[in-house]
């Protein structure tokens, strides 16, 4: 039976800048910092590699960020916009940090990739879009 490698913090971030896609910034991912700018908060930290780094960022600037991973896990991205524009309307205003803005949207993860869907499900942010979404969700967050 083979062994995983355990990499340290710093050798697996060494890890990710070394297979970047982004050659002018090797810290930040294209997908990772394209749905940071959209929540305005791509300058609040020094990585943008996978989703937990915009997760870290979108909660460094007092947004709300929970997984809703088990609603929408292993569906495509397609199958999901019904159910999470339904989670959107569940969250009550008193529970928001900005109740004035009310949800902002859903960071969602699939297989290599990150997009930024809106409350109603609608793509926002995506630097791999498709006309149908058939990528499998891994993780998804709901920020408000």
């Amino acid at each position: 039976m083979k062994r995983k490698k355990i990499y340290t913090r710093g050798q697996q971030r060494q890890r990710m800048r070394d297979e970047s896609n982004n050659a002018a910034n090797p810290n930040k991912n294209i997908c990772t910092f394209a749905v940071a700018n959209a929540l305005h908060v791509a300058g609040r930290v020094r990585y943008l590699h996978n989703v937990h780094d915009v997760v870290r960022a979108a909660r460094s600037v007092n947004y709300t960020v929970r997984s809703r991973g088990s609603k929408v896990k292993g569906k495509t991205v397609e199958e999901s916009r019904r159910i999470l524009r339904t989670l959107a309307n569940k969250i009550p205003r008193s529970e928001m940090n900005h109740p004035k803005w009310g949800v902002v949207g859903f960071i969602v993860r699939t297989q290599g990739h990150v997009l930024f869907l809106g409350e109603d499900g609608r793509t926002l942010v995506d630097t791999d879009a498709r006309e149908w979404d058939s990528r499998k969700i891994t993780h998804c967050y709901i920020v408000y």
